[in-house]
């Protein structure tokens, strides 16, 4: 695969996955992951241990096999991310990685100075914490877009770098959280979906097997 195809194929997952990250979910956002086969439509490797794994249990979602109604799905999103009371996995990078797990720490403002390095702001600036699982994502995304026309080498650089120094460092514990305390197939498959890219986002960009 060249390195167009490559930074394509996750710039498209990155995006993906920090949509569903960052949105309460609905019929059409969760639809776009029920749909996908496990045999292919992802736009990473399908055969990944994760990746499979996160598929195969997307689709049992789908065919009914688990009890995922709209409202269990609603419940097993404020329970993991939103509250009312102890969030099971908490999204931000700075409630994992801080001395006293408080929000909007030096890992929050340094999530927020990568971003403005790149042309990007969080879109509640000051109200909630740049350093969103879901934002970090779409970051990723955006690096990946920016690649395409940087011959320098600098956003590959920007890519291990970030990944080295945020989203690997507390991403896979926050998504392993998530598994242990989801009710339903559809927010293991998404954390087993993430938890598949997070591992070839290694292999990929920092020569790391998954």
């Amino acid at each position: 695969m060249n390195e167009g195809a490559r930074l394509d194929r996750f710039g498209l997952a990155f995006r993906c996955l920090g949509w569903m990250f960052l949105q309460a979910p609905d019929p059409e956002t969760t639809g776009v992951l029920m749909g996908l086969d496990a045999r292919g439509g992802w736009v990473l490797d399908g055969a990944e241990a994760r990746t499979r794994t996160g598929l195969e249990q997307l689709r049992a979602a789908r065919d009914g096999w688990g009890p995922d109604t709209p409202a269990a799905l609603t419940a097993d999103y404020n329970r993991l991310f939103v509250g009312p009371g102890p969030l099971l996995a908490p999204p931000w990078e700075s409630a994992h990685r801080g001395v006293d797990r408080g929000l909007f720490d030096h890992h929050t403002l340094a999530v927020r100075a990568w971003f403005a390095r790149f042309g990007m702001e969080a879109p509640n600036l000051g109200r909630e914490p740049d350093d969103h699982l879901g934002l970090e994502l779409a970051f990723l995304a955006r690096l990946c877009d920016l690649g395409r026309d940087d011959p320098s080498g600098e956003i590959l650089r920007a890519i291990r770098g970030f990944l080295d120094d945020h989203l690997l460092a507390w991403g896979p514990g926050c998504l392993e959280q998530v598994l242990a305390g989801a009710r339903t197939l559809y927010f293991r498959g998404l954390a087993n979906l993430a938890l598949g890219c997070l591992d070839q986002a290694a292999a990929a960009f920092r020569g790391e097997a998954p």
